[in-house]
């Protein structure tokens, strides 16, 4: 016998849902809290892809000849330091997405 539709959900609105039930997230609170956007999930297979990601980009620098050495600690706590003597990351204001997202980036 065929299971019959489901029926529509309710009216957003009807159920009490309005616009003070959003939340705006910073760019920093939103990495942090929506993680799994960006590395997949929070058990050490996300942890190490992020590791795996900074190691990638330490070893960019050294095929690119902008970095010399790298170095991978595992720390006694379990936290991972990867250091390298490349260009590190760019900090001036970037003309381009400043100007697509309004604001300075």
């Amino acid at each position: 016998m065929a299971e019959s539709a489901p029926s529509p959900a309710e009216d957003p609105n009807e159920a009490g849902y309005t616009s003070t039930d959003l939340k705006h997230l910073s760019d920093r609170e939103h990495v942090r809290e929506r993680f799994g956007m960006y590395i997949g999930d929070n058990t050490s297979r996300g942890l190490h892809h992020l590791v795996y990601e900074v190691v990638d980009n330490s070893i960019d620098e050294c095929m690119a000849e902008y970095a010399y050495r790298v170095s991978v600690t595992v720390n006694v706590d379990g936290s991972v330091t990867v250091e390298d003597d490349g260009r590190g990351i760019p900090t001036g204001i970037h003309e381009q997405l400043s100007e697509e997202m309004d604001r300075e980036v």
